[in-house]
Parts: C-alpha cells; structure tokens; sequence
C-alpha cells in the first residue's frame, strides 16, 4: 500500500510539472505573439511614412522651406527651393569659421558644437579642409 501511493504521489507530481510546462508554453506564445503585433505595428508605420515620402518626392509636392535655412545659407537656393550651383571661395569659408559660422552652409554653431546642426557636417573636419569643402 505505501509503495502504491507513493507511485500515485510522483504521478501526481509528474501531472502536475506536465500543466504547469503546458502553462507557461501558452504564456511565452502569447508573449511571442504580442511582441510580433507590436512590430507589425511599428514595421506598417514606418512603411507609411515612406510611402508618403516617395510620393511627395514622385509629385514634387515637398518645397524647401526657406524659414528653415540659415541667412548665409539662402544665397545657394532659388525662390522656388532649387539648389543653385555656386561656387563659394575658401576666404568665405574662413570668414563664416571666425563669425561662429558653418563652413559648409553657414548655420550658426556654438564653440562646442562637434556637427553643424544644419548640414550635420564635421565642424573639425570642415575647418580643417576648408578648400575641400
């Protein structure tokens, strides 16, 4: 009789590891499941936004927004927003360094800038290739 409840007993325990392995295997796939949501979610967003930005770029329908840009930096655009190629010399590019200015686009820099906030260029970099600019 003791050896019979004794098997009942790890039967039992045996049962009970089996429901709780079934029970935490349904969690971890519903937890798989929402993480998955979630990045679909995130994934459709993002390809939203891209297609909205192709569209915009296929209609042209974008236009630079000239409030945006700095003073120095508007002498390279157009009315209508298009890149005009002018050439701009190194002293220009030295005299915006000594006014606390972009070398590149001539946005305003602080000392402690390490990129230009505008054009995201180098500011050490900049300055010291001036003529490569």
């Amino acid at each position: 009789m003791a050896a019979m409840s004794g098997f009942l007993t790890i039967l039992v325990l045996i049962f009970l590891a089996f429901a709780c392995f079934v029970i935490y295997f349904i969690f971890k796939q519903m937890e798989f499941v929402l993480t998955a949501t979630n990045l679909y979610r995130k994934m459709v967003t993002r390809q939203d936004a891209m297609i909205k930005l192709l569209i915009d770029i296929r209609d042209g329908t974008k236009q630079l927004d000239s409030e945006k840009i700095p003073e120095t930096f508007k002498e390279l655009f157009d009315e209508e927003g298009r890149q005009i190629s002018s050439q701009i010399t190194t002293k220009d590019r030295m005299t915006r360094v000594t006014a606390g200015l972009c070398p590149k686009c001539g946005g305003k820099v602080s000392s402690t800038d390490q990129n230009c906030p505008f054009c995201k260029i180098n500011l050490l970099f900049a300055r010291q290739h001036l003529d490569e600019l």
